[in-house]
């Protein structure tokens, strides 16, 4: 593993994230940096990924979108990433039918296959 990428964080990742979490509330920008106290111009960077927010805005931001702050980091996570990947994948399945389960298994082995062919 790169010592330097392990170190560092995915500011355009979590900014997407913000974004996303801000959408899915129906939230604008000048409604969450309301809510968050700070400017719609600095959130606009935030979610771009231009500004690297101090861990202060960060927690205001999680807190208003009521998200927990690994969820807006685990792209920049490693192992710590993994449960929040599986309660992404267990929450999906919850609304599959059991034929899509058995679907996705068998498309899940031939991923599985695939990935290992490309990394040895």
């Amino acid at each position: 593993m790169d010592t330097q990428k392990s170190k560092s964080v995915d500011y355009c990742s979590m900014g997407k994230k913000i974004r996303k979490f801000r959408k899915e509330k129906g939230w604008t920008q000048d409604f969450l940096s309301e809510q968050c106290g700070i400017t719609s111009t600095n959130l606009s960077h935030i979610e771009r990924g231009k500004t690297k927010p101090s861990v202060e805005t960060l927690v205001k931001i999680a807190n208003c979108l009521e998200v927990n702050l690994d969820s807006l980091l685990c792209d920049s996570l490693t192992s710590a990433a993994t449960p929040i990947f599986m309660n992404k994948i267990s929450a999906t399945l919850e609304s599959y039918s059991d034929l899509e389960i058995r679907i996705l298994s068998d498309v899940l082995d031939i991923a599985k296959e695939i990935i290992q062919k490309h990394i040895t």
